[in-house]
């Protein structure tokens, strides 16, 4: 099992341990947002960050924020001849933004809806301390396990209808077409599943922890 697999059914773990039905959320939207959250930070602690000149990230956060406005205005994404208008930047530089931004995993990145907030801000320290790491890898070891435990079409179920291996979730009837069952059956599994990690040592282990 790789280690994005881990990662993702860590976060389908922590999503069980704190879904509260009463909300009115579905689970499947609200597990699938955590596995992801998990997976990307599996990512950014795997991968090495990179910090972009500051007059590259403002560049690039002008750039989305006009483009999200104009995408709303004109109900289409501009064209980069659009963008270059609106901003008041050459075409030139609106293209070297984008090439920049491409296969980088910057700390500078803007998100939320205005994209004052970093990914930067969201995070405690660049590189994670020793004990970090050393806690993550516990808890690996401890999904590796919850895992292993589970029939393998129960796995098989939950790693396809969240993503956990990083494709798009699918739905109960792709999902049933890729087991040869039908929805129903596939939506039993994934329920047989997610039950048997609510009620394993690992969760009541993380839930310790939290």
């Amino acid at each position: 099992m790789t280690d994005l697999v881990q990662e993702g059914m860590l976060g389908l773990i922590r999503a069980v341990e704190k879904f509260d039905y009463r909300k009115g959320f579905k689970f499947s939207t609200y597990g699938t947002l955590w596995i992801r959250q998990a997976i990307q930070r599996g990512l950014e602690n795997s991968a090495r960050t990179i910090r972009l000149p500051v007059h590259v990230n403002q560049r690039m956060r002008a750039i989305a924020r006009a483009e999200r406005e104009m995408a709303a205005l004109l109900g289409r994404d501009p064209t980069d001849a659009e963008l270059a208008e609106t901003t008041d930047l050459p075409i030139e530089e609106i293209l070297e933004a984008r090439k920049a931004a491409m296969g980088v995993t910057s700390l500078d990145i803007g998100v939320g809806e205005d994209g004052d907030t970093t990914l930067g801000d969201l995070l405690p320290s660049d590189e994670p301390m020793p004990s970090d790491l050393a806690e993550i890898n516990d808890r690996k070891l401890l999904v590796r396990d919850a895992v292993s435990s589970l029939p393998a079409s129960e796995r098989t179920v939950l790693e396809l209808r969240f993503g956990l291996t990083g494709e798009d979730p699918t739905t109960l009837a792709q999902t049933g077409r890729e087991l040869g069952v039908t929805p129903e059956r596939a939506r039993q599994l994934e329920e047989q599943g997610l039950r048997r990690l609510a009620e394993s040592g690992t969760v009541r282990s993380l839930r310790e922890e939290a």
